[in-house]
């Protein structure tokens, strides 16, 4: 997949941060909000913000856990 000009990747689909986590078991979405603007959740080694997106291929960690983001 290629770069936008935005750095997302073309042709893959964009998910919220929490609706991730949550599928991935880590807890409610709305915990997961929180512990977002706690600044307990990373995107790629930088602080998460509520409202973020991740793609393919991205890493979210939740304090020592962290997930790989993957197409299904």
């Amino acid at each position: 997949m290629s770069p936008n000009r935005d750095g997302s990747r073309q042709g893959t689909a964009k998910e919220r941060l929490q609706k991730l986590l949550a599928a991935a078991g880590a807890g409610s979405r709305r915990a997961i909000e929180k512990e977002i603007a706690n600044g307990a959740v990373r995107l790629n080694d930088r602080p998460a913000q509520l409202g973020e997106t991740a793609v393919a291929g991205d890493l979210i960690c939740l304090g020592e856990t962290c997930w790989r983001v993957t197409d299904k």
